[in-house]
């Protein structure tokens, strides 16, 4: 996993580049970012608090539903959660870190 800590467009363009060839790399941008990016392509009303971004960070590189996240569609159920094996992992990761860092915090 990288994590990018730059607004040097042609740096994120080299690293994007490098995530979508090389297997179980995700690289991610800061929260707001990464959250645009989220959004722009499965919808606005697409759920990824502070919380969730943590989780990518943990399990992108690790489980692909997550680093699909910035790069393809996904499925989602009624409640938010992703339809993938590793859902119940991630929705107690998330629920854990959205205890301690709600959605309501301004980032």
């Amino acid at each position: 996993m990288i994590i990018l800590i730059t607004d040097d467009d042609d740096c994120i363009g080299y690293l994007n580049d490098w995530d979508k060839r090389i297997p179980n790399l995700d690289v991610v941008d800061d929260y707001r970012n990464e959250k645009k990016e989220i959004q722009a392509l499965q919808g606005k009303q697409f759920p990824f608090s502070f919380g969730d971004y943590v989780v990518k960070i943990l399990m992108g590189g690790v489980d692909s539903w997550f680093d699909d996240l910035d790069e393809k569609k996904v499925t989602i159920d009624g409640y938010g959660q992703p339809i993938a094996d590793s859902s119940s992992l991630w929705w107690l990761l998330s629920w854990l870190l959205n205890f301690f860092w709600p959605t309501n915090q301004n980032l």
